[in-house]
């Protein structure tokens, strides 16, 4: 199915990503990985401390939305939602990447 084929997508981008954990989604439509790799390292000029200050600066920098986990209970995490279309998806995953690649 789509759903599937995103997942796979989505799951292959993640796994790509020294120190995040992100375990396989069960049928839902997102994924929810650990980020909290990136707590205590800066993306420019910017302290990443927690899920919503990674959420904010990924909008900021990349033009990615992301819900912090704080939001369900889980402050070293983020929900990303994999219902766009797959161009966008990829794009999206992309700039993630580049993010956690950016981070010192």
């Amino acid at each position: 199915s789509e759903v599937c084929a995103k997942r796979v997508i989505v799951l292959a981008a993640l796994w790509k990503i020294d120190g995040v954990v992100c375990p396989r989604p069960q049928g839902a439509f997102y994924a929810f990985p650990d980020i909290s790799v990136a707590f205590g390292k800066r993306h420019g000029g910017t302290l990443i401390n927690s899920d919503v200050a990674l959420c904010e600066a990924l909008l900021e920098t990349k033009g990615v939305a992301c819900v912090p986990g704080s939001a369900f209970g889980e402050p070293r995490a983020l929900r990303i939602s994999y219902t766009c279309d797959q161009p966008m998806l990829k794009e999206g995953l992309k700039r993630i990447q580049d993010f956690f690649a950016e981070l010192v």
